[in-house]
């Protein structure tokens, strides 16, 4: 389905049900990870895990280093096409979750997934950890005076699907990882 017919008020909705995360039986790629024909390329979501509790938050360097644990790098992304599938992949439904957050803090501000991206928000400004140029910029990017690593979500519950800037020291629930396919 094209998703893009269903983008309202700035959120991503979907007239299905998101992928399921189940370890993929696509052979190109790693057990647990998701095949993308688009891209040829394999993805794996650090999805929301828990330590005593709550959600095990992360900064950029752990998740970068993450990846790097599994020969991968932090996703990058190239497409409107390779955007839906990344946003299929990390779609959530936590805002009335209670208690996952340290002092009860509101589940909203911490869902985030770290990407590889660091830029001021503008197309060949900025470097993806892998490497790659800048060439795709999707929902909610905007010009910035200073470069900032990028995030993305995707949850009705919270009433936000986009990309947003932050302090790479700052710490969230999720990264994407991004190998290509064997």
């Amino acid at each position: 389905m094209d998703r893009r017919c269903c983008i309202k008020h700035g959120l991503k909705v979907s007239q299905t049900q998101p992928i399921a995360r189940f370890p993929t039986t696509d052979k190109r790629c790693p057990q647990g990870w998701q095949y993308f024909d688009g891209t040829d390329s394999c993805y794996w979501l650090r999805d929301f895990t828990y330590d005593q509790g709550y959600w095990k938050l992360v900064d950029y360097q752990l998740a970068d280093e993450g990846c790097k644990k599994m020969s991968a790098q932090l996703v990058s992304i190239h497409s409107e096409e390779e955007d839906d599938f990344v946003y299929d992949l990390i779609s959530s439904y936590v805002g009335n979750m209670t208690n996952v957050v340290v002092n009860n803090g509101n589940p909203c501000a911490y869902l985030m997934v770290w990407s590889g991206l660091y830029s001021k928000g503008a197309i060949n400004d900025g470097w993806w950890s892998d490497g790659t140029p800048v060439d795709y910029l999707g929902i909610g990017v905007y010009p910035m005076g200073l470069g900032y690593q990028w995030l993305l979500r995707n949850d009705r519950s919270c009433g936000r699907a986009e990309w947003e800037p932050n302090n790479s020291d700052r710490y969230f629930a999720r990264y994407v990882c991004k190998i290509r396919s064997e």
